[in-house]
């Protein structure tokens, strides 16, 4: 798993050099943080597996393996912005960075099987579309990952905090979601993650 959370790291990095570093100096990416992020990836990995799934030998599925690599990038805090930010905005330039790595990740995984079944590969995911505002479900995803880091209530007490099994769910439905619009079977077993 060590390879999958290096391919993420350099995905982010790759990500960083080529759309963000020239376009904001005030953006820092610190790739001395990889191994901070490894150990959140394999701290949450034995977690759930240990305690939450029936077989605690059995590798996580993509959707986990995704959402915990979303959230070890974010724990990482290897993106940052390196200025003052306005009382009423926050930064989450982090968080939509380590989402996209997730999903990814995912999609990868995804189209070895969608190909290996004689299906045409997903060049991206067919997103939710906000019924409530103009923003991108991308960025709904990234501004909930801020709030379950930095939520409080009214007195400041800590509300939340990260739940990689919410968000492997969530990323299952953007799948799911992509499929059916793609009109590739969802009940088959073949879009089954194989064991390694």
């Amino acid at each position: 798993m060590r390879q999958t959370v290096l391919n993420a790291w350099d995905l982010l990095e790759t990500a960083y050099n080529t759309k963000i570093k020239d376009q904001n100096s005030d953006i820092i990416f610190d790739k001395n943080l990889f191994d901070d992020c490894y150990d959140y990836f394999k701290q949450w990995r034995e977690l759930i597996q240990k305690k939450y799934m029936k077989d605690p030998e059995k590798e996580l599925d993509r959707h986990k393996i995704a959402a915990i690599l979303t959230i070890s990038i974010v724990q990482s805090k290897s993106i940052y912005y390196n200025n003052k930010i306005s009382n009423n905005q926050i930064f989450i330039g982090l968080q939509l960075l380590a989402v996209t790595c997730g999903l990814s990740y995912m999609q990868d995984e995804l189209n070895k099987i969608l190909i290996e079944n004689g299906y045409d590969p997903i060049d991206k995911y067919d997103l939710p579309i906000p019924f409530s505002c103009d923003t991108n479900y991308l960025e709904v995803i990234a501004r909930n990952l801020y709030y379950q880091e930095h939520g409080t209530d009214l007195s400041g007490k800590k509300v939340w905090t990260f739940n990689p099994l919410d968000l492997a769910n969530e990323y299952f439905l953007i799948e799911y979601i992509t499929l059916i619009k793609r009109g590739i079977p969802t009940d088959t077993f073949l879009l089954k993650d194989k064991q390694k």
